[in-house]
């Protein structure tokens, strides 16, 4: 069972944003959150290639890249999480039969990497114009020893806890 959270204890590290800051892509976003740090872009809706087509809705088309350049178990996580919070948020029905490519680049990570990751998705979508139910936040917090919540864990205190959980809120 999680303990009483102090007041002072919900603290994160100071959040960033910018907006449109490619050139060459229909909405972008960078979002800081401490030392961590990510880009996204979004294209679309474009045509989708006929064996994605979906007559219905449009498909979601993410990739996710390392800040290593090497490629991780978690950018799967990261890609899958990223589809399913777009078809819960995005009006699908608006454009059948077409994609929206996602690309998350991932600067730097101190933690709390898909709470930014949907933070900044969310700016660019907003951004590209891309019709929304509701706008949405990402947040990360684990549960220390003791009971209480740590919000925004760092990569640090993240490796020396049990996992936690990362949330997306509707706004």
């Amino acid at each position: 069972m999680i303990g009483p959270v102090p007041d002072n204890s919900i603290r994160v590290r100071p959040i960033v944003s910018e907006l449109a800051i490619l050139s060459n892509c229909d909405g972008s976003a960078r979002v800081r959150q401490g030392d961590t740090s990510v880009v996204v872009g979004i294209w679309g809706p474009v045509e989708v290639r006929q064996s994605r087509e979906n007559p219905e809705k449009c498909v979601f088309e993410p990739s996710v890249k390392a800040a290593t350049g090497h490629g991780t178990p978690l950018d799967k996580m990261y890609e899958e999480a990223i589809t399913q919070t777009c078809e819960q948020i995005v009006y699908t029905a608006s454009h059948p039969r077409t994609s929206i490519q996602i690309i998350v680049q991932i600067e730097s990570e101190d933690g709390s990497v898909l709470a930014v990751v949907k933070n900044a998705l969310c700016l660019a979508l907003m951004d590209a114009g891309i019709p929304m139910r509701s706008m949405f936040a990402g947040v990360s917090c684990v549960e220390m020893e003791n009971g209480e919540l740590s919000w925004d864990p760092t990569r640090r205190r993240r490796r020396s806890q049990p996992p936690g959980s990362r949330l997306c809120l509707r706004i």
